[in-house]
């Protein structure tokens, strides 16, 4: 039975904090064999130090012009279970400490540690946002992008998608006659309803769609697809 304030065990705890010593200490634990706690270093160049640290026991490891860290590894055969202290910084680094539970952004935890004098500094900066339109493939995606600010700079986080729209001007169709039939090829996926509606069939061993010539209007065919915005090409 859970006392008052504790959490469940199959719950992610994600602990980060600051202490007196030169020193900034990461904490990750996890339980259960599908939740995992992640630390990497955003900036200057994104590491994962989970690479850094998966040897059992003590070790003091020099990232090459970015940082020297100690860790602990005491990870069971499933659970993580490691510190990380920073000792040292050789430049301004950020790093993010999360852990994943429901693909949500709890236990989070973003921070800067920079170097005055021979003592660390631990800061939490603000995360910001911002709205960019990308062009991914055939599609044109519309993203959030999380950031924060160092030294005029934006490190960037991660980014959530909140719109994607189909780019039927990138879609090329193939229209070939062969004997008595036409054969449809390409980028036939986004535009099947049309070909269907000109009675073409799926052929799922050649990977296209055909029709007797005598069975469908090309003409009407090629000018539907090209009100759409694809490029179509009869041979």
């Amino acid at each position: 039975m859970l006392k008052t304030g504790e959490k469940p065990m199959s719950q992610v705890q994600v602990q980060i904090q600051a202490v007196e010593k030169p020193q900034v200490v990461f904490h990750i634990f996890t339980w259960g064999s599908c939740r995992r706690g992640y630390l990497e270093i955003l900036h200057p160049k994104r590491i994962d130090l989970a690479r850094w640290t998966g040897r059992e026991g003590v070790h003091e490891v020099e990232i090459p012009g970015i940082c020297k860290i100690r860790y602990s590894n005491a990870d069971s055969r499933k659970n993580l279970h490691r510190s990380v202290e920073i000792l040292d910084v050789y430049t301004t680094i950020v790093i993010r400490n999360y852990g994943r539970v429901s693909c949500s952004h709890g236990f989070e935890e973003v921070c800067v540690v920079t170097k005055k004098g021979d003592k660390l500094v631990y800061e939490k900066p603000e995360v910001k946002t911002e709205v960019a339109i990308e062009e991914r493939g055939k599609h044109r995606v519309t993203v959030e992008k999380r950031y924060v600010e160092v030294n005029g700079t934006k490190v960037y986080i991660d980014d959530v998608e909140i719109e994607r729209e189909l780019c039927m001007e990138k879609l090329k169709v193939t229209l070939k006659k062969i004997g008595d039939r036409v054969v449809a090829s390409g980028d036939t996926y986004h535009v099947r309803d049309v070909l269907k509606k000109h009675k073409m069939m799926w052929d799922p061993n050649n990977k296209v769609w055909h029709v007797a010539i005598w069975s469908t209007d090309i003409n009407a065919l090629v000018q539907e697809l090209e009100q759409l915005g694809v490029q179509v090409e009869v041979l």
